[in-house]
């Protein structure tokens, strides 16, 4: 590796040690803590979980070439990085490595899933929000990937509530073509997926 990066508490910089340029990270970039437990997870994943890998690949990349690359090319980078490893395993990559450390110090190895299923107060509060916000079925991509998301969320430990609100966050993705469409029309659609997905069997929710 090329660089040398700035400590936990200080700005966000890294260096070129070929030319001594001195470049910043993204906000949200892996601390030099972050990155050491990266690798031990994709030491661990070997073989297992090509997106630890990707996700490893794309740190050492910009530590080692971000001197060649302006600053929203960085940014990019990390955030499709990011956005890429959300979406297919349900947690944020600090949370990734939040629980790696976690079982790791127990000594249990890789985490015990607890699959939460909707209660009913969540039920509920659910019923009264598509209530509040009558929508149409989407079809095609803009139902499938939600539904995909909530899946793999739900699968990966995520509660309903933490997944309602990343989705909402994220319903540029899911309006079908309809782009100037209110936040406020996909929250009966949202909360449909949610209890759908969170009500469902294990053994029934999609892997992908």
């Amino acid at each position: 590796m090329n660089t040398t990066t700035a400590s936990k508490t200080s700005a966000r910089f890294a260096q070129d040690k070929e030319t001594g340029k001195r470049f910043s990270l993204p906000k949200t970039f892996p601390t030099f803590e972050d990155r050491k437990i990266i690798q031990m997870m994709e030491i661990a994943h070997d073989g297992i979980d090509s997106n630890v890998e990707h996700l490893a690949g794309t740190v050492r990349d910009i530590l080692e070439n971000g001197a060649h690359v302006n600053v929203a090319t960085r940014i990019a980078i990390w955030q499709d990085a990011e956005e890429n490893f959300l979406r297919i395993n349900g947690r944020t990559w600090l949370e990734e490595t939040g629980l790696f450390i976690m079982h790791a110090k127990d000594g249990t190895g890789s985490p015990e899933m607890v699959f939460e299923s909707l209660t009913d107060a969540q039920e509920a509060y659910l019923l009264e929000a598509i209530a509040r916000h009558p929508f149409e079925m989407r079809h095609g991509e803009a139902r499938n990937a939600p539904f995909r998301g909530a899946c793999q969320s739900r699968r990966a430990g995520v509660p309903i509530k933490t997944w309602i609100g990343r989705a909402m966050a994220r319903t540029k993705y899911w309006t079908g073509g309809t782009a100037k469409a209110r936040k406020s029309d996909f929250y009966g659609f949202i909360c449909h997926v949610a209890g759908k997905v969170w009500s469902m069997p294990v053994d029934q929710l999609v892997s992908r």
